[in-house]
């Protein structure tokens, strides 16, 4: 759980960058809002709100967030061997895939801690 609050704790420093970066760009805060539940990968909001705030087109700006977060499927992948197998809630958790998640589901040696602690990182974030 220490490594959840951890994780949690530094995404909260990048969460508030993105907010400042969106809200120096001008975006609308409903635009800021819906991207970070949307989306939950910072590096592509980064990205979409860098690319705004420099003048670049705004389908330029979709098509690099959504090029940085093809790295979601090779994480979806090793995602794969702990997700539930029923197709409704496995749907449902692969909201949760990115780094971070994945990572730390990863390490315990015991195959039934890999889906708590997915579970627990990824709903910390």
């Amino acid at each position: 759980m220490s490594t959840a609050a951890a994780i949690a704790t530094a995404i909260a420093v990048v969460g508030m960058a993105y907010g400042s970066a969106a809200s120096a760009a001008g975006l609308p805060p409903w635009l800021v809002v819906l991207a970070a539940a949307l989306v939950l990968s910072a590096s592509s909001e980064l990205v979409f709100v860098g690319v705004v705030a420099s003048g670049g087109l705004l389908w330029i700006a979709v098509g690099a967030g959504l090029l940085v977060s093809l790295r979601n499927a090779v994480y979806g992948l090793s995602a794969s061997t702990f997700l539930p197998d029923q197709r409704a809630p496995r749907l449902l958790w692969t909201h949760l895939v990115n780094d971070e998640s994945v990572a730390v589901a990863t390490a315990p040696q015991h195959p039934s801690r890999r889906f708590a602690a997915f579970r627990t990182v990824g709903i910390a974030l």
